[in-house]
């Protein structure tokens, strides 16, 4: 009698463990096959995985163009170049709120590059909210991007959600050195030996232009990182008056 309770109690834990092992397959796998043809699935995860790869680069050159903002802030030039010394108050964005930035920026582009999946006439597709979470890296920014679709036709239907990217960019290596060259200032002037050390130390170019009312524009690149094949440089101001 004992024997068989101990059977069914494995057998039940058993099944158990397999159904959840089901579960979390298609989970982690971001699809759910109901039917649809491969092939429809299969045009539309190129639509999207297209725009994930066109609006991740284009939100990359904007934010770092910005100064890790989306938008130039009320406390920027007259070109929108964010300052991050102003007399003698310093402003500089975290990489948390960098990343909060492209995340942002790229759920409402994403949305838009889709264009709806009008291209898809004989499709029937429902969206829901886009989630990024991006992740800036020395060498690298990741991506994991929730994209909730549904894919109907006839009475067949296929769920997809996850996609993962990643650009060999090395913002976070350019961030860390604008914190040291930052640092390094005085309230009054540049400090042009230590960004020289910076800039051998992360293997960047570090140039200042003096502008128009005592801006000075800071450029840092690296030959390391391209945006569509261009060399990436990251910008921002500083006022010392």
């Amino acid at each position: 009698m004992h024997n068989k309770k101990g059977q069914v109690t494995i057998f039940v834990v058993v099944a158990i463990v397999i159904v959840v092992s089901i579960l979390l397959f298609f989970t982690l796998q971001g699809n759910i096959r109901i039917g649809e043809s491969s092939k429809d699935v299969e045009r539309v995860k190129t639509l999207i995985g297209s725009c994930i790869d066109k609006v991740t680069l284009e939100t990359i050159y904007l934010i770092s163009k910005n100064g890790g903002y989306r938008s130039p802030p009320v406390d920027s030039t007259r070109y929108g170049v964010p300052y991050y010394i102003k007399g003698n108050q310093k402003n500089i964005p975290s990489i948390d709120f960098i990343e909060l930035e492209i995340s942002d920026h790229l759920n409402d582009e994403l949305f838009f590059c889709t264009k709806n999946f009008i291209d898809f006439p004989d499709l029937e597709i429902t969206q829901k909210t886009i989630i990024t979470k991006t992740k800036i890296l020395p060498e690298k920014i990741t991506f994991d991007i929730t994209y909730p679709i549904i894919i109907s036709k006839g009475d067949k239907s296929t769920s997809i959600k996850s996609f993962k990217h990643e650009i060999p960019v090395r913002l976070g290596i350019v961030h860390q050195a604008m914190l040291e060259m930052i640092n390094s200032q005085t309230t009054t002037e540049i400090c042009l030996s230590c960004n020289l050390k910076t800039a051998i130390k992360y293997d960047i170019y570090i140039e200042t232009e003096t502008q128009s009312g005592g801006d000075l524009l800071s450029i840092i690149t690296d030959e390391n990182s391209n945006i569509n094949e261009k060399e990436f440089r990251f910008l921002f101001a500083q006022n010392f008056q």
